[in-house]
């Protein structure tokens, strides 16, 4: 965890939301997030106000976005203040102080979050009775938004869909961290076609949308992975490790 730190008396916007959204929000995309220390720009946990909070993690092959406290299903891009990039210690620190003030059948109380003026200041998480400081990443997230499928881009999935075992089972561990039983699954028909598709016979289907949501919390989580490579030799389907990231998805 970083070290708390007083802010500077320049403060800037604040954005204030329920302990529970805040702590959901967290759990549900913190194992969407890179451990690659090679890749720190996805070393964290995007934390932004766009008419609610959106939290956001990707490690480049599958993505996690929850949104709270807004329309669900409304179309939103990030926001251009009220950012901030939590490494993810500091994220995993944040979501476990929240843990006692969330009991069951209980409102949580209010959490005010001082955003940073720019990358690499201090952010600060304070509720009645307790204040969390850190420093927020230097580095800048990718825009996420080019790689969640708009209106009229996912379909049902008609086809084999091929997944990464450990992908698709903590993608559905989200929706549960996020009580959200109910999932749809889509899949998207846009991703080009990754260099020497041709000549190592190995094809890809598009990634994968998976959506739930809680109306009553106004919330909504949609988790895009990309699935595992193919080799169609003719007599057999070997699946590759990892599929293509989603990189080309966003270019």
């Amino acid at each position: 965890m970083s070290s708390p730190a007083h802010l500077a008396t320049d403060r800037p916007a604040t954005y204030t939301i329920g302990a529970r959204a805040l702590r959901t929000a967290l759990a549900a995309v913190m194992k969407h997030a890179s451990k690659d220390t090679a890749r720190p720009h996805l070393n964290g946990i995007l934390l932004h106000a766009d008419d609610g909070i959106v939290a956001v993690a990707t490690d480049g092959h599958r993505l996690a976005c929850y949104t709270a406290g807004r329309t669900v299903g409304a179309d939103h891009g990030p926001a251009d203040a009220g950012t901030v990039l939590l490494k993810l210690a500091d994220a995993k620190s944040l979501e476990k102080a929240l843990r006692p003030l969330c009991p069951k059948n209980r409102p949580s109380p209010l959490v005010t979050i001082a955003w940073p003026l720019e990358r690499g200041l201090r952010v600060s998480f304070s509720w009645d009775g307790g204040a969390l400081v850190y420093r927020s990443a230097d580095e800048a997230f990718p825009p996420y938004d080019k790689v969640i499928p708009r209106a009229g881009e996912a379909h049902s999935i008609s086809n084999v869909v091929a997944l990464d075992p450990k992908y698709a089972a903590e993608a559905f561990q989200a929706f549960t961290a996020a009580g959200m039983p109910a999932v749809q699954v889509w899949s998207v028909e846009r991703t080009p076609e990754p260099p020497g598709r041709a000549a190592s016979g190995r094809f890809y289907g598009g990634p994968v949308l998976m959506t739930g949501c809680d109306v009553d919390l106004c919330a909504e989580l949609r988790v895009v992975v990309m699935p595992r490579a193919i080799d169609d030799t003719g007599d057999r389907f070997v699946l590759a490790s990892k599929g293509p990231a989603l990189d080309a998805v966003a270019a």
